[in-house]
């Protein structure tokens, strides 16, 4: 019998296996979508075709960049917004297409109302997934989060007052001199 970290760890193997599914199909529609389209639909098609490798490739393993600086792709909410732009992007007159877009919007929306599961843990990448799955004894501090996104510096060029030494400021510094 599974148990229920388990059970959460082969659900989200799975879900994440969907989920490169569903960008891979996004990759093959935006080149239909690109393929008769003009300019612009051209374009648009090839941020669609790089966005959805991007994203499968995170899926597999998340990227120290796309966890600092996109940090919603590590919420449900985020990734469920996601596939719905990904779904609006590539929808056309195309069958294949509006069938794309039909399951984008689905599995989007389906992220959106786990976000609002308050015991949900947060989606991780395959890797730490099948790790988890393998070796459950080694990984005995996630017991309902799966990993913590790491925090961005807002101001990576600007150090930091912590990271500066101390120094003393003699009052007489603070006076005014006329």
């Amino acid at each position: 019998m599974l148990s229920r970290e388990n059970s959460q760890t082969v659900i989200f193997l799975f879900l994440g296996a969907l989920n490169i599914l569903l960008y891979l199909l996004v990759f093959v529609a935006a080149i239909l979508k690109a393929k008769d389209g003009k300019l612009a639909e051209i374009i648009q098609s090839v941020y669609c075709m790089l966005i959805s490798i991007f994203l499968a490739m995170n899926e597999f393993k998340t990227f120290n960049f796309s966890d600092v600086y996109l940090g919603f792709l590590g919420l449900h909410v985020g990734k469920g917004l996601v596939m719905l732009f990904l779904g609006c992007a590539v929808m056309c007159e195309n069958a294949y297409n509006i069938i794309v877009a039909i399951l984008g919007f689905t599995i989007g929306l389906g992220y959106i109302i786990v976000s609002f599961v308050p015991l949900a843990p947060l989606p991780a990448d395959l890797h730490t997934l099948w790790k988890i799955r393998r070796r459950p004894e080694d990984i005995s501090d996630l017991p309902c989060q799966f990993y913590t996104p790491k925090k961005a510096d807002p101001f990576p060029l600007i150090q930091h007052p912590s990271f500066l030494p101390a120094t003393t400021v003699h009052p007489m510094h603070l006076s005014p001199h006329y």
